[in-house]
This record gives structure tokens, sequence and C-alpha cells, in this order.
């Protein structure tokens, strides 16, 4: 059986961001959790975008891609904040697999406007919770069964706080998630939201940071929400990054239990 993880484990952060999860110790092996959630990537295409963060995402997204990819069949999921794919109700495009379909999709996209990162998520966790709300009913009572429905991590890469007047959006979306996983006594790693802020703008920093330690304390909900503040120089922003702060997170809220009820679900 795997060892369990903890947040008290003796592992070291990533040099060059400031994170509130943990790097994982072997990332060839943790990199098969991938399978177990779905992975969504929320791009910020605001105006303020445009140039290196732009092309920082872009490289980090092709290289994630074919990771994904090796683990899990699905691929990655891609949304942006207001550009939508017109084949997909959510506007959504799915099972991206290959470095050439993300920089095909990125290739269309033009960052401009407002950043309105909590309508976006509520367009995104809506249709989610509602088909996990479903599985638990079916689930009933016994809650040491697995939900049919795969746990999502959705990765927000952003260099921007939302835009005036949309702050309380994000608030409200996050915080009403987080409510009905209580209520419903969803799995801890049921729904993963990861802040990545490109750039270094410090009130993006100090807002973020406000979304990962306050929330929870201020309405009595559990803790969702993880950031990383990338400082390093530009160009460095990388898949490999990523996907160990993410998995990070997921370790953070996995036990012996829940290894043993993937051990079991992998002899099914």
């Amino acid at each position: 059986m795997p060892p369990s993880r903890t947040e008290s484990d003796p592992q070291q952060l990533i040099p060059g961001i400031r994170s509130s999860v943990q790097r994982v110790n072997n990332p060839d092996t943790d990199y098969a959790l991938l399978r177990r959630f779905d992975t969504i990537f929320l791009i910020d295409d605001s105006s303020s975008m445009r140039g290196q963060n732009w092309n920082e995402t872009l490289d980090a997204l092709v290289n994630i891609s074919p990771i994904c990819t090796k683990h899990d069949q699905d691929g990655i999921d891609i949304y942006f904040l207001k550009h939508r794919n017109p084949r997909d109700t959510q506007g959504a495009f799915r099972m991206v697999s290959t470095p050439q379909s993300v920089e095909t999709i990125f290739g269309s996209v033009y960052p401009h406007g407002d950043t309105p990162i909590g309508a976006r998520l509520k367009e995104i966790l809506e249709p989610y919770m509602e088909d996990l709300a479903e599985s638990l009913r079916h689930r009933g009572t016994d809650t040491d069964s697995i939900s049919t429905v795969k746990p999502i991590n959705i990765i927000v890469i952003t260099d921007g706080r939302p835009t005036d007047g949309l702050e309380n959006d994000l608030v409200a979306t996050i915080v009403a998630t987080a409510k009905q996983l209580d209520n419903w006594r969803a799995d801890e790693w049921q729904v993963g939201i990861q802040f990545f802020q490109v750039g270094r703008d410090k009130k993006v920093t100090e807002y973020l940071r406000y979304l990962d330690d306050d929330l929870r304390e201020a309405y009595g909900v559990r803790d969702i929400i993880d950031t990383v503040t990338w400082d390093k120089d530009p160009g460095e922003l990388s898949a490999d990054t990523i996907l160990k702060v993410v998995l990070g997170a997921v370790h953070r809220k996995y036990d012996r239990q829940v290894w043993k009820a993937l051990e079991l679900w992998d002899q099914e």
C-alpha cells in the first residue's frame, strides 16, 4: 500500500514558487494519479494576459498535454474565461491530448476584455455538481463507497484578480461549492481549485492568498482552494512545476483509507 501523505510531510517546496501545497516526492509514480481525476485548465484570456504571460501559459500546456495523456487517455479539458468552443455546450475544448492541439486552440484565441473568473467557474462547476449530487443520491448511506463521478482538479492560470465588481462572484461560487460538498459529505478531494498566478502583481498575490487562507475560516467551509505565485524568471512556468503542485494538493487530502479504496478499485 502506498504511504500516507499529510501536510506535515518533510517535503521541500518547489524552487521559484510560493505555494500553499507541497511538492510530491516521486513524480514518475505520482503522475499515475492523474487518471483518478479529470484535469481542467481554466485560462485567463483577458487583455492583461497578452504577450509574455500568454506565451508562458501556452508553453506550459504544450508540455502538460502529453504528460497527462500518458497516464490518462482522456487528456485535459481547456476552458477560457471568454473564448468559447462553438462545438461544445459549455464552450470547452475537451480531451486535448497533443501539443499540436493545444497550439491550434491557443492560436484561435485573442486575449481581450475583463476577468470574469467567478462567472466562468460557476459555469464549469454547476453541471458537475448536479452530476455529483445524482451520484451521491445513488450511493445512499454507504459513505465508504466511491462516487461514480470522477474528482476534478481545476487549474486556473491568471495574472489578475477578477474585474472590479466581480470579486464577489468568485467568492460566492467557491463558498457555495464548498458548502454543498460539506452538506453531501463528499470526499475531501472531490473538487480542488488551484490558482496559478503568472506575473508579479502584489495585489493579485494578496487577493489569491485571501481566497486560500481566509475563506474556510470566514465561512466555515472546507478548503478547496490552493494558490501558487510564480516569481522566478520569465519562461520558467513549466509543466513539471504545475503538475507537481496539483499532485501536492491531491496528496495533502489523501489518507490510508483512500489508498486502500483505490487499490480495491484497481482490482475490480
